[in-house]
């Protein structure tokens, strides 16, 4: 058993030429594919913070949605960095000054 989550990946700023990321970070992953179905990807902080650190100019932005209703979240990745927000808090926003490695 576990807990499944759908997730949807964009670049919210500096794409610096990156171009493929959905495969690359699929490569890297245990799935084939993160981000066509509903899966349980427990490494998904520590995959991206890997990945953002790649390309650290860059702000990834990972929307996830849980199996429950309500249960919503996106977490921003720039140069090993996260930072999660709640997106129905109209003030919990991005802020590049609240990243952090923890």
């Amino acid at each position: 058993m576990g807990y499944y989550t759908k997730y949807t990946l964009t670049i919210e700023e500096g794409n610096n030429g990156v171009t493929d990321y959905e495969r690359e970070i699929s490569e890297r992953s245990e799935y084939s594919n993160c981000f066509d179905a509903e899966i349980k990807w427990y490494t998904h902080s520590k995959e991206m913070r890997a990945y953002s650190m790649d390309h650290p100019k860059t702000v990834f932005k990972l929307y996830m949605v849980g199996e429950i209703a309500g249960d919503i979240y996106v977490a921003y990745f720039k140069n090993g960095k996260r930072q999660v927000c709640d997106p129905t808090d109209p003030l919990d926003k991005y802020n590049e000054s609240l990243l952090s490695y923890h």
